[in-house]
């Protein structure tokens, strides 16, 4: 399955974005753009392979992504950005560097910070719900990652979807 995430905001807390998946959107959290520090950024745009996984931190199957030529690996390899999950989170703070889908993007309080903060609702039924669409733990499965239209990576840039 070939899969579109379109970024609608590269804030200076947080990524967000929007991917339609059938007739499910789901909406993404990610960690701020920080030119693509381990841990610690949001992954570039770009498409990348989904290569199906057994997360150890969250007991689960998944998928990580990959593409090569932009530092981004589903193994452990030296220099390169790697383990970059597709997993359930609400906060990018929850995020190092991965993915999490949600039903919505709602400010919610973030109890870490005691501040309301963006976040996404629902990511457990998301990722669930992305997972049973892409069925059994296969490889063939594509994520491109782009920016919405007129939207380049800048922060505090807003786009509303129609």
């Amino acid at each position: 399955m070939n899969l579109l995430l379109t970024r609608t905001m590269y804030g200076n807390s947080y990524t967000s974005g929007l991917m339609i998946v059938g007739k499910s959107t789901l909406n993404s959290i990610e960690q701020p753009w920080a030119l693509n520090l381990v841990g610690h950024s949001c992954v570039p745009d770009g498409t990348y392979d989904l290569i199906p996984y057994h997360s150890p931190k969250h007991d689960k199957d998944t998928w990580c992504l990959e593409n090569l030529d932009l530092g981004i690996s589903s193994k452990a390899l030296e220099g390169e950005r790697s383990y970059c999950e597709i997993h359930a989170a609400n906060w990018a703070p929850q995020l190092a560097g991965c993915i999490a889908f949600g039903v919505n993007n709602r400010p919610m309080f973030y109890p870490a910070s005691g501040t309301v903060q963006p976040a996404i609702e629902g990511s457990k039924d998301a990722v669930e719900e992305l997972t049973a669409m892409l069925g059994p733990m296969t490889t063939g499965h594509i994520l491109t990652i782009v920016p919405a239209k007129g939207l380049s990576g800048t922060y505090g840039y807003y786009f509303t979807p129609p």
